[in-house]
């Protein structure tokens, strides 16, 4: 019987993706990636990641006593403050990188290209039609990552501020508290403006970690990734940016 044949992941626009193709383990974090993006049945995993069943199963009950991916969902739905997802112990752990020098890789030719660049020239995306550089996805002093979490909370910016400087919002005639809306090229949303010296001219930036449904208290804020596109995203890695997205910013009036 011939070798079983490798697929590659290293041309994916995922940067889990293009990580794992160079770590060796190839399939348990694209698994947890898809269950990130809400996939919920074994089918799910399967339609998404062109996976064998008998390797989803293998990487969904890693000694976690589950029958198969469903009843790991069942065994979610059926307690929701937490399973046993996988079993790894210290033994395992070499297990994962599969390169035959036992090494991690950090000297990747194709980033090593690009350093030179990075202090000469800039990405040049904004345009008269979006020209603030948005951060979506600002870490702030109450915020984390996109999990579930009451936002009662939040002691401060319970509703995720769009924080921009004392230059942009005279210029567009937008006061502390008052709305606007953000629209880049892939959709729009609205946000009260936050007025600070922390932002340079022309910069405008949404917190992280908002816009997520909570089961009793509903969704507050602004989920970044609504605004963030594939089209512009790293070469190397595949992930769309979140620190420069070209934006629009105007004023919510009452018409609107």
């Amino acid at each position: 019987m011939g070798a079983v044949k490798r697929t590659p992941f290293g041309s994916w626009p995922c940067s889990i993706a293009r990580t794992v193709d160079l770590l060796g383990d190839w399939w348990t974090p694209l698994v947890l990636r898809e269950a990130y993006y809400d996939s919920k049945r074994f089918g799910e995993f399967e339609a998404a990641l062109k996976i064998g069943r008998n390797i989803l199963t293998q990487r969904l009950n890693r000694r976690a006593g589950h029958a198969d991916g469903d009843a790991l969902f069942d065994a979610i739905v059926a307690n929701p403050a937490g399973v046993t997802f996988t079993a790894d112990g210290w033994d395992d752990v070499w297990a994962y990188v599969r390169r035959p020098d036992r090494r991690f890789t950090v000297a990747i030719p194709e980033l090593l290209s690009q350093l030179p660049g990075l202090n000469r020239t800039g990405p040049g995306w904004v345009s008269d039609a979006y020209p603030f550089v948005l951060t979506a996805g600002e870490r702030r002093s109450f915020t984390a990552n996109t999990i579930i979490r009451d936002p009662r909370w939040r002691r401060r910016d319970t509703e995720g501020a769009l924080r921009i400087s004392a230059v942009d919002a005279a210029r567009l005639g937008l006061s502390d508290g008052d709305p606007a809306r953000v629209s880049t090229e892939r959709g729009s949303a609205e946000a009260r403006v936050e007025i600070t010296d922390a932002m340079q001219p022309g910069h405008v930036s949404l917190p992280n970690g908002y816009g997520v449904d909570h089961p009793e208290h509903g969704s507050s804020g602004v989920a970044p990734n609504e605004l963030t596109s594939l089209h512009l995203r790293d070469p190397i890695a595949g992930t769309p940016w979140h620190k420069h997205v070209p934006a629009r910013v105007e004023p919510v009036t009452a018409a609107d």
